[in-house]
């Protein structure tokens, strides 16, 4: 299910960004994955509790909720709440990868 309609212009250049985290790894929806640190990008221009509320997550494991039509990797538990770019996270190894492997 996807929370967002598909573009309705072509992509900008540059877009669509890559499905791969800061090390390789590809990424998808469900998947869990670290944002080692908030981008600065996304909290310059919130305010303090906006930001205090995004860097709680920072180093902690969580779920892909989608990947829309740019590449973008957005996170909430009921819908959208905030998006980094793929480039921005880290793949959490589960033990079932690790045996895979």
């Amino acid at each position: 299910m996807s929370f967002f309609p598909p573009p309705i212009e072509p992509l900008p250049a540059g877009f669509l960004l890559p499905a791969f985290d800061a090390v390789g790894n590809p990424v998808r929806a469900g998947q869990l994955v670290r944002i080692p640190m908030i981008p600065e990008s996304l909290i310059r221009d919130l305010p303090a509790q906006d930001v205090s509320r995004l860097k709680v997550v920072e180093g902690k494991a969580m779920p892909i909720l989608e990947l829309d039509d740019y590449g973008y990797v957005w996170f909430g538990e009921d819908g959208p709440w905030f998006c980094v770019r793929p480039c921005e996270v880290v793949a959490v190894q589960t033990d079932q990868q690790t045996l895979d492997a």
